[in-house]
């Protein structure tokens, strides 16, 4: 990250993150006669919390409800009016190539919670990005736009469902250990009879470099349309042999590229 704007030169800069636990406290301020309540993983541990909470907003005893997006989906309340959609780009621009589809899917599925009832229903959404394609139709609900222009880009760029794609990811207590194991997988993907149609990005830190104290880097592998990787995987399998401390996962046609 720059230490300063690369417009005005003002800095420091420094991370931000906006939490529900944030958002609860300012509806309460802005709106100290409301009822106020929150859905989240911190507030939802006891067995029966989400349960109760559900309950207490179908029978009116809740007038706000903050959350994740555990509150986007399935749910059908006729009396919600107003949803507000704050950090839709949040997931917009991390590197996973459904970045754009997931985003769209989240705005589209947040916006049917409101309007259910004959009152009707409004959605807010907060955006730094409301020129990008995917919040653009999410907002007119037009996925017969929106799916074309993303099927563009990913036929493009050789992605599913235009190509195929392999994941392998390394975990451990050193990062340094993690870095040379995965160092000698590349080689061998490399040096693989078959591998020649196969295009290797990494290896390199995952996005999520570091979970419950072990170093993750990982190897993406991308494939023509109806690729086998089985040689190329079969290959990698072959080198594990032996090897501790370093934990490998293999996932084709992965659904999380985090």
């Amino acid at each position: 990250m720059p230490e300063v704007c690369g417009e005005c030169q003002g800095g420091p800069l420094k991370p931000m993150g906006l939490g529900t636990e944030r958002v609860e406290h300012e509806m309460k301020a802005l709106f100290p006669e409301a009822r106020v309540a929150r859905m989240d993983s911190d507030s939802m541990r006891k067995r029966d919390a989400y349960v109760r909470l559900i309950g207490q907003l179908r029978s009116g005893e809740v007038d706000i409800l903050v959350g994740t997006q555990m509150i986007a989906k399935g749910h059908d309340f006729t009396g919600v009016t107003l949803v507000g959609i704050i950090g839709a780009d949040t997931a917009l621009y991390l590197p996973d190539f459904r970045a754009r589809e997931r985003t769209f899917q989240l705005l589209a599925q947040m916006a049917g919670r409101t309007g259910r009832g004959a009152k009707g229903g409004r959605v807010v959404v907060q955006t730094m990005c409301p020129d990008d394609f995917s919040i653009r139709f999410a907002c007119r609900h037009d996925y017969l736009g929106f799916a074309p222009r993303e099927l563009s880009d990913r036929k493009k760029d050789g992605y599913p469902p235009f190509g195929g794609l392999a994941r392998i990811v390394l975990e451990g207590p050193k990062v340094s250990d993690v870095r040379r194991r995965a160092g000698e997988l590349a080689a061998t993907i490399q040096g693989t009879p078959g591998a020649e149609g196969v295009k290797m990005l990494g290896p390199v830190a995952c996005p999520i470099k570091r979970i419950r104290g072990q170093e993750r880097i990982h190897i993406v592998l991308k494939g023509p349309e109806g690729y086998d990787f089985g040689e190329v995987l079969a290959g990698v399998r072959a080198r594990l042999g032996g090897w501790r401390g370093v934990k490998v996962m293999v996932d084709v046609e992965p659904m999380n590229m985090l």
